[in-house]
């Protein structure tokens, strides 16, 4: 688990917060919105592509559209990742206000996707990666037998329902972008040079990515209260649960496997 650790923490020293910065007023914004706190410096600066730095990249839905924005400090429209783009990302309503970036308020990019694996994935046509998912409602789960058990219940089908599809979608087009790989490769040279071959050989080069599963199983003592209950004993819980979940899949036969640069989208949950 060592090594995990020091992955996240090297180059992160940007990352570290100062809680008492954090502390803000209501302005005159929207109800319920951000307004003065104190200033704090950038999280992480602009970088190009071709530097060597963390990528840090965080999802949000504008309120008054609800399209996706996604906050990159590699993209030149971001500029440099600043604390508003975090809070941002975990702006939850109703538990949490809007938070403002430049002229339009934005909420959790949770609501639209809890893991948005496609903006991995669409990052980089022939990306070669391993891809920790932390996936923080379980799909699975038992029959409920009463109304509180309904509605947690609801919760985790309605939170991880874009998960597993955007899983089980990104396995199907690389079995699509396969298939169109090899169909290329049987046309005459003549028709290889063809605009539209070219494109489809760009567009369908191929993924070498494992994706393991993080996810968050049901405690005993869990309610429906889970997508807005964040007290200091339920957030350690989690914490230590995400611990040893880490620590399961580590110590899991298959972890190799998952490590392994094979070709294509695979799917792992080692902690089970």
């Amino acid at each position: 688990m060592n090594w995990l650790l020091d992955v996240i923490g090297e180059g992160c020293g940007e990352l570290a917060l100062d809680s008492r910065s954090l502390v803000e007023d209501r302005g005159d914004g929207p109800q319920g919105s951000v307004g003065h706190r104190a200033a704090v410096g950038p999280v992480l600066p602009h970088r190009e592509r071709s530097d060597a730095h963390p990528v840090l990249a965080v999802g949000s839905v504008e309120v008054t559209s609800g399209n996706s924005k996604y906050f990159d400090n590699y993209k030149p429209e971001t500029g440099e990742i600043v604390i508003e783009h975090v809070m941002a990302s975990g702006a939850l309503p109703p538990g949490f206000p809007p938070v403002q970036v430049g002229k339009e308020f934005y909420w959790d990019g949770g609501l639209v996707s809890n893991s948005p694996l496609w903006y991995v994935l669409d990052e980089e046509p022939d990306l070669e990666a391993l891809i920790m998912q932390v996936d923080l409602f379980s799909a699975s789960g038992e029959m409920p037998h009463n109304l509180d058990e309904v509605l947690e219940r609801a919760k985790d089908i309605q939170y991880s329902s874009k998960t597993r599809s955007n899983t089980t979608r990104a396995k199907q087009m690389d079995d699509v972008t396969a298939a169109v790989r090899r169909l290329l490769a049987k046309l005459p040279a003549s028709l290889r040079m063809d605009a539209d071959a070219k494109f489809l050989a760009q567009s369908t080069q191929a993924h070498n990515v494992s994706i393991v599963q993080l996810i968050n199983r049901r405690f005993d003592h869990t309610t429906q209260a889970k997508d807005y209950e964040f007290s200091r004993a339920t957030v350690r819980a989690l914490w230590n649960a995400g611990r040893e979940a880490v620590r399961r899949t580590l110590d899991s036969p298959e972890w190799p496997l998952a490590c392994a640069t094979d070709r294509g989208v695979r799917t792992y949950d080692l902690a089970r």
